[in-house]
């Protein structure tokens, strides 16, 4: 429920339909089905992906 409210108040504030409509998609998924899991694991695979290209964005910064 955070997660859709930080969406729509995002998608909002910055006029950005495709993270405004992210959050009603968040308020539509299935929590304990397996649809839900799904969502729930391929989430958790794109948060890793941008920490780590953060961090090898951060490390190769000739600037720092």
């Amino acid at each position: 429920m955070v997660t859709a409210i930080l969406h729509l108040y995002a998608g909002y504030v910055e006029g950005a339909p495709p993270v405004f409509l992210a959050g009603i998609g968040f308020l539509k998924a299935g929590n304990f089905t397996l649809v839900g899991y799904i969502d729930k694991a391929t989430q958790v695979v794109l948060v890793i992906a941008l920490l780590v290209l953060a961090l090898r964005q951060r490390n190769s910064d000739p600037g720092r």
